[in-house]
């Protein structure tokens, strides 16, 4: 930053300057990310509370579409019934925001998120031209894509391991667009 500040440097030591920036916070989120995971593994989120996952998602998606606001995509919202997550909050919110980042980064310019909640299920349709890898996707780094420099390609990594934790089932079809679905396997949902 000190660096940054020097009025004697050219336009492309500032280049130079703001791509190392760029560079130390995927670092950084990148090790935020990894910590996350190694705690999820380590079991160390004890606290169960009753979660609203309508509201975290309307929340998520509300916030998500007004930082890509840029991308122009277009929201539709079902549901028909409340579906409550008995975990910790802020694992589900996490779990949540990056099913709707991902959706929003990865659909085409224009395209379509389309939400649906039941009280046993959440699904999340994205625009789409080709299916992806069902396996690799929930792998850690199994789509970093080079498409999208500031991605950690652990997002959906921990979205599976949120949902193994808590006996929730996630799965990824391709039917023309993305459809990742998060199954409930209690009927007390």
């Amino acid at each position: 930053e000190l660096l940054a500040d020097s009025e004697e440097l050219s336009e492309r030591q500032l280049q130079c300057i703001d791509e190392i920036f760029g560079s130390l916070n995927r670092v950084v989120q990148l090790n935020k990310s990894l910590l996350l995971l190694s705690r999820i593994s380590n079991r160390q989120f004890p606290d169960r509370t009753d979660v609203n996952a309508n509201m975290l998602l309307r929340e998520s998606a509300n916030m998500l579409l007004d930082i890509y606001d840029s991308r122009h995509i277009r929201l539709e919202w079902a549901e028909s019934g409340t579906c409550t997550l008995s975990m910790d909050e802020s694992l589900a919110r996490t779990m949540l925001d990056n099913l709707v980042k991902n959706a929003i980064v990865h659909s085409p310019h224009g395209g379509r998120l389309a939400i649906s909640v039941t009280p046993h299920s959440i699904t999340l349709r994205n625009t789409g031209s080709a299916p992806l890898d069902g396996e690799a996707i929930f792998r850690r780094f199994g789509h970093a894509s080079t498409a999208y420099p500031e991605s950690t390609g652990l997002g959906l990594a921990i979205v599976k391991s949120i949902a193994d934790l808590y006996g929730i089932s996630v799965t990824y079809s391709f039917c023309g667009e993305h459809v990742f679905t998060l199954s409930l396997n209690r009927p007390s949902c």
